[in-house]
């Protein structure tokens, strides 16, 4: 697959300052004073009770930090970081707006961009293009397949676009919810909600540092490490429906009960199977009802199997 997808709608905020470093680690599940410029990272962003208030990318560079994640949880995220780095020496601030964001998936697609950028890699680096700088440029996680996401001045997309259209096609955004889903990204407000812990979200290996020391909300999320399970999980699950009229559209907020007809669940994300009529997704799902063969309520004799999230990914990862 060679494509791209314009993403300027995308959230992002700076950090700089010399107390940059020390004003997110207080506030996210990431170890970010480990990071060195030239890294990226994934993290949660965590309240005071220890609830996820933002899932975000992190990118490293030598002067500044930029935080990135899908539109919804930016009014949060930004708030809670004016508030509790009000005494730091660091500056915050929004730059969604005066950003074109380009996500570029596939080889024929990315290597004119990296010519353009004169990079050699999918390294998180900043680069001086005229007229567009700086321009930003990084791994992007999203997708499960070789792609970076580029970021500058409003007209970069054009520019990019125009280098790479021969060779490349535009993404929709429902060929982009499928990859991601298959990848088991998750988008805040739809598969992670504000009541979430972190760990309900299965990303411990690669969002969370248990060892980092204190940031906001860390009591809360040391103690559930300590008791070493959560109540409920986000899981992949292969839905195939009694009724062939149920699309991936409205699969999505399905309830999943039990045998006691109690919701143990719900659907937060789905796309297409690779068979005919068949849906897969992301659940949230309380995991003492999968001693009880949970179903959905409206298809209460349809097959649904659920799935560890990385048992999905790797199951699915073929399917583009």
């Amino acid at each position: 697959m060679n494509a791209f997808m314009d993403q300027s709608n995308w959230a992002v905020i700076r950090i700089s300052g010399p107390d940059r470093l020390k004003s997110l680690n207080n506030m996210c599940t990431q170890d970010i004073k480990r990071m060195i410029p030239g890294q990226s990272s994934e993290t949660f962003i965590t309240n005071l009770q220890g609830k996820t208030i933002g899932f975000c990318t992190v990118q490293m560079f030598q002067d500044e930090i930029l935080i990135r994640s899908n539109p919804e949880s930016l009014e949060q995220v930004l708030k809670a970081l004016d508030k509790y780095a009000i005494f730091d020496d660091s500056k915050i601030e929004e730059i969604t707006n005066s950003l074109d964001q380009l996500a570029l998936i596939g080889d024929l697609a990315i290597s004119p961009i990296f010519k353009f950028l004169k990079i050699e890699s999918h390294e998180t680096l900043k680069s001086d293009v005229a007229d567009f700088s700086p321009v930003y440029s990084f791994p992007d996680p999203s997708t499960g397949l070789s792609g970076i996401v580029v970021m500058g001045n409003k007209g970069l997309n054009q520019k990019l676009v125009s280098l790479i259209e021969s060779q490349a096609t535009a993404l929709s955004f429902t060929e982009y919810n499928r990859l991601r889903v298959l990848n088991t990204w998750p988008n805040y407000n739809q598969d992670i909600r504000p009541d979430n812990l972190p760990q309900e979200i299965d990303r411990d290996k690669t969002a969370i540092h248990f060892n980092k020391g204190c940031y906001l909300g860390q009591e809360t999320v040391a103690r559930l490490d300590a008791l070493g399970h959560v109540n409920r999980i986000l899981m992949g699950f292969i839905w195939e429906p009694s009724s062939q009229s149920i699309t991936p559209e409205s699969a999505i907020n399905q309830v999943i009960l039990n045998q006691m007809e109690q919701q143990v669940g719900e659907i937060r994300s789905a796309t297409i199977g690779p068979k005919a009529g068949q849906i897969l997704g992301i659940a949230m799902i309380r995991i003492k009802s999968l001693e009880l063969s949970p179903y959905i309520s409206e298809d209460p004799t349809g097959s649904l199997k659920f799935m560890k999230l990385e048992e999905f990914r790797i199951h699915f990862h073929s399917i583009e």
